[in-house]
C-alpha cells in the first residue's frame, strides 16, 4: 500500500484496509510510511506529513499495526 492513495489517511481507511486484507487471507501488509521527506507516523526522524491525514493524536503507523495484530 503506498502513501499517495487512500488507505491510511484516517482510522476508517485503516480499518477498511485491514478488513480487506483479512478477507483476502493476506497475513502481511507492506505499508509505505515515508514519502518525500515526510512520514505518516508521529515519531520518526522525518517530519509528520502535511498530507490530509487525520490530526494528532491519530498515528497511521500505530493504527495499522494495532488493527492488523487484532485481526
Amino acid at each position: 500500500m503506498d502513501a499517495f492513495g487512500e488507505g491510511i489517511f484516517n482510522d476508517a481507511e485503516a480499518t477498511k484496509l485491514v478488513n480487506a486484507a483479512k478477507a483476502a487471507n493476506i497475513n502481511a501488509l507492506v505499508v509505505q510510511i515515508g514519502r518525500r521527506g515526510d512520514c505518516f507516523c508521529n515519531r520518526a526522524s522525518m517530519p509528520r506529513t502535511q498530507a490530509g491525514i487525520a490530526p494528532r493524536p491519530y498515528d497511521p503507523l500505530d493504527a495499522i499495526i494495532a488493527k492488523a495484530h487484532a485481526a
